[in-house]
């Protein structure tokens, strides 16, 4: 999917939205995004919301140095833990994760679209 530029614009002017990537002949050819996940009754997480790599130049590091660059950043801005999820099949990002010692949970992840979702009655905003 192409990048918009209106998209990504919103998605940098966000505080707590974090974007590094690397270019390589002066095109970006990997990425990591991350969020600062902020919840009141513990302090703040990291959450690892994507890592992509170009195929022609994956297995290189380059996803490695990303997420040790965020971890990094993450924990300069005060997060103490983080996390992030991927589908059991993803052999090449279940290698990537496992090599940073984090510890695999099991969880069941449900999706929603929102806009096939109908507003129950009497909620408001």
């Amino acid at each position: 999917m192409a990048i918009s530029a209106e998209r990504l614009s919103a998605y940098l002017s966000e505080p707590t939205h974090l974007m590094l990537v690397a270019v390589h002949e002066g095109e970006i050819v990997a990425q990591c995004a991350a969020v600062i996940h902020r919840r009141p009754e513990k302090p703040d997480q990291l959450y690892v919301d994507e890592v992509g790599v170009t195929s022609a130049l994956r297995r290189q590091g380059l996803a490695r140095q990303l997420m040790s660059e965020m971890f990094a950043w993450g924990h300069a801005l005060g997060c103490q833990k983080s996390w992030l999820a991927t589908e059991l099949d993803n052999i090449e990002a279940l290698g990537l994760y496992r090599g940073f010692d984090g510890v695999s949970s099991k969880v069941v992840l449900f999706e929603y679209d929102l806009s096939a979702l109908q507003k129950p009655t009497g909620a408001s905003r």
